[in-house]
């Protein structure tokens, strides 16, 4: 993701929170522009790994889909532990 870039409009037509950052993740793993992840994943209703696929077919990067998805879920479990202890010491 560009640095400045509008991640509010980056993460419009994302069903999910999660598979936004996981989207994001994974274009940067494997060198892969975050637009044509978004564009199969939002507009052709491609899972992230078909997504992957369809870009990169016949490489070993169909296990990236799983662990971006995992550090995406890890990352947002992180953050809404930060924001409710910070809640709860206020």
């Amino acid at each position: 993701v560009p640095q400045g870039a509008d991640i509010t409009a980056l993460a419009s037509g994302f069903r999910r929170l999660e598979l936004f950052v996981a989207t994001v993740h994974a274009s940067n793993n494997i060198a892969v522009p975050f637009s044509e992840l978004k564009r199969r994943i939002v507009n052709d209703g491609m899972t992230l790994g078909q997504a992957i696929q369809d870009i990169r077919p016949k490489s070993r990067y169909w296990s990236e889909a799983q662990r971006a998805e995992a550090d995406a879920a890890e990352m947002i479990r992180t953050s809404e532990a930060v924001v409710l202890a910070s809640q709860k010491s206020s």
